[in-house]
């Protein structure tokens, strides 16, 4: 496919703190500009040669939040465990763009063909543990968990993204854990479940050691 293309992308957010949460309304916008020379694919796809100039865009609004949870106690050097919550939900309106759609898929520019109305929720969270060492205080990360969904409020059917659910932990030295899976909350013929069902999960660790050889003369 012999073309040619130009992106050119603009985004505007302005974060607003109020009260304890923090709202980012925002504005994007992307155009595409692409020309199609005239070659055997072009005409056996029915693409008209030419230059060609196509925009999308998207509107919404973000919020997000920190909750904090401290337990104190001592138990040797460890002196307590905290727990950070990070809830957040986001909202994206996508208007749908029928400008140049044939031209722009056989280019592979992405093509909205209707309006979509996202939101998107989030929730995080991380687990510490605090030492009292000889220089002061220390915190080490223990892991960390996530989990994140979208609803498209225009599909018609499946308004559910899948659940991604990720647990991460580098705590020990040279060592590195982690794992995801993906739920479905629908079934293979798309009606709702009461609870997700698993469609597959990962685990991955990594080791890493190392050691140094020192080369000198023999001893005497």
């Amino acid at each position: 496919r012999k073309r040619l293309t130009a992106n050119h992308n603009f985004s505007l957010s302005s974060p607003q703190k109020i009260f304890w949460l923090t709202l980012s309304p925002n504005f994007n916008y992307t155009e595409n500009w692409f020309h199609i020379y005239r070659t055997n694919g072009s005409e056996k796809a029915g693409v008209a040669a030419g230059t060609f100039r196509r925009g999308s865009g998207s509107v919404g609004v973000s919020s997000t939040t920190n909750l904090y949870g401290t337990f104190l106690f001592r138990l040797g050097v460890l002196s307590g465990l905290r727990h950070v919550v990070t809830p957040s939900a986001s909202y994206s309106w996508i208007p749908k763009s029928t400008r140049h759609q044939k031209e722009a898929a056989y280019v592979g520019v992405g093509v909205q063909t209707q309006t979509a109305q996202v939101l998107n929720f989030s929730l995080s969270q991380l687990f510490q543990a605090k030492f009292q060492g000889e220089k002061g205080e220390k915190k080490l990360d223990l892991f960390t968990a996530t989990m994140a969904a979208s609803y498209n409020v225009e599909a018609t059917s499946r308004r559910w993204s899948d659940l991604i659910t990720s647990v991460r932990s580098s705590a020990i030295p040279n060592f590195s854990f982690d794992f995801s899976a993906r739920h479905d909350f629908y079934d293979s013929l798309g009606n709702g479940l009461k609870q997700p069902r698993l469609l597959n999960f990962s685990i991955t660790s990594v080791f890493n050691c190392s050691r140094s050889l020192a080369f000198g003369p023999p001893l005497a």
